[in-house]
């Protein structure tokens, strides 16, 4: 897809998370009500206030933030929001074409292209995909699509004050952490958020992970309501999927159908 069509079948994907004083993005996964986003752009806030593509806005609770991983997600029950699929980064190419979306400086659903320049860079010991297309503060917590408009990373970061030199997570972590909220989903509306840890806890006074007194935290969100597992897990990692032309299944994470070559829709 050129990158003018890919930014208009994915631009309702994307959120933009304001806080007092500073800008993140995060994107649509799961079901549609959930976002995902750096950890470090929610910071110790219980709540955010994120804006749609279309101008609306809301106040979400962050529902957990895996904070070792710089990854948090969002519950946003009143909308329903377009997921991206998430694609398995294994297949990709150094040099392939990716695509940052999201806000830098403040500069909302702004588009820049670059290509893979290293798929495998280790940074404090973990895994980003590097990329030369331009990242700047804003950035953080918007996704990273190929040419297929599949999202494989996660902008994180830039490499000190280099130039053009932009790390993400990678898809598969996303996915993991997905999972790992999926297995803790039952006991979500149970408990409370953990703005100093990003866990969650019953109720108490002291949270049950970091034994941080609730009181001297800022005002927590409520619980998110109960939610099938099955509708998050199947919306993870590019779920497989129906071809539109042939009917024939493609494969989870993958961008074309194994039988006809058309591309997922």
């Amino acid at each position: 897809m050129a990158p003018e069509e890919i930014f208009e079948h994915l631009k309702e994907t994307v959120v933009v998370i304001k806080l007092a004083d500073s800008m993140g993005s995060g994107f649509f996964v799961a079901d549609g009500s959930i976002l995902a986003t750096n950890a470090h752009v929610v910071g110790f806030n219980t709540r955010v206030q994120v804006k749609l593509n279309n101008g609306e806005e809301f106040s979400c609770p962050v529902l957990r933030a895996f904070k070792e991983d710089d990854v948090a997600f969002l519950h946003i029950p009143e909308k329903k929001g377009k997921v991206p699929p998430l694609r398995d980064t294994k297949s990709l190419k150094v040099g392939q074409t990716v695509l940052a979306l999201g806000s830098p400086l403040g500069l909302e659903y702004s588009l820049t292209r670059g290509i893979i320049s290293q798929l495998n860079q280790l940074v404090a010991g973990r895994r980003f995909i590097q990329t030369d297309a331009s990242i700047n503060p804003g950035n953080s917590g918007g996704p990273l699509f190929d040419e297929y408009a599949m999202v494989v990373g996660m902008n994180t970061m830039v490499a000190g004050a280099a130039n053009k030199v932009g790390l993400a997570i990678p898809a598969e972590l996303l996915h993991e952490k997905l999972r790992s909220l999926v297995s803790e989903w039952s006991a979500v509306a149970a408990t409370r958020y953990c703005p100093l840890c990003g866990a969650r806890s019953p109720e108490e006074k002291f949270c049950g992970n970091c034994g941080a007194e609730r009181k001297a935290l800022e005002a927590e969100a409520p619980g998110a309501p109960a939610q099938p597992a099955a509708a998050l897990s199947a919306a993870a990692l590019g779920a497989a999927a129906a071809c539109g032309a042939c009917k024939a299944e493609i494969p989870a994470g993958k961008a074309y159908c194994p039988k006809c070559g058309s591309q997922r829709s």
